[in-house]
């Protein structure tokens, strides 16, 4: 009788003892695997930290800037040039009026060194539209996944960035592009010689 009683009890005690394991097993590794993800969680996170830099006025950089020009041909800005990058929407046409009016008016600094390059977060077949349309006359680059908007901290269009010697030396918004507009020629006079226009 007692054996009978007994038995059930040694069965649980047991059963109880395997269980306890099994589970202590199933937390250990689970642990471990939490662990090891949060490795990998505190990595990506430096590394998306130290990639999120952004750049301001006064700020430069020592790599080249990719950008992708709406004819496929790669475009990098070299530490060595200049460059005015005309931030705008092809469904905006005051950004369109904004960036034609400013590229008729500093062109012809092309010819001294000066590269007027437009960016947009728009899709490609939006900007061949626009190109095709409205006979755009620069460059256009496209930023769909908005890396460059990031980059140069662009929340509204038009903005402009003028960039000499891999440094920001000039930013404006559609708040402050024509006031700006007199300080970002001083800059391209300074900039690019006293044979540039104006000098």
């Amino acid at each position: 009788m007692k054996l009978k009683f007994l038995l059930p009890i040694v069965f649980f005690i047991l059963a109880s003892v395997f269980w306890g394991y099994s589970n202590h097993l199933k937390f250990s590794r689970c642990q471990q695997v939490n662990q090891e993800l949060m490795k990998e969680m505190k990595k990506i996170t430096k590394e998306s930290e130290s990639a999120a830099q952004f750049l301001n006025e006064g700020d430069s950089f020592s790599h080249p800037i990719s950008l992708s020009l709406l004819n496929d041909h790669p475009l990098e800005l070299l530490p060595e040039g200049t460059y005015l990058l005309i931030f705008v929407s092809s469904t905006c046409p005051a950004c369109l009026n904004v960036a034609q009016d400013l590229y008729a008016d500093l062109s012809h600094f092309e010819e001294y060194g000066l590269r007027v390059i437009s960016l947009s977060r728009d899709g490609q077949e939006a900007l061949k539209r626009l190109m095709s349309e409205n006979h755009w006359p620069l460059p256009l680059a496209y930023d769909p996944a908005g890396r460059l908007h990031q980059l140069f901290r662009i929340s509204g269009v038009p903005s402009i960035v003028l960039i000499h010697q891999a440094t920001v030396r000039l930013k404006a918004d559609a708040m402050s592009i024509d006031r700006k507009r007199p300080e970002l020629k001083e800059l391209l006079n300074l900039f690019l010689g006293p044979t540039g226009p104006g000098r």
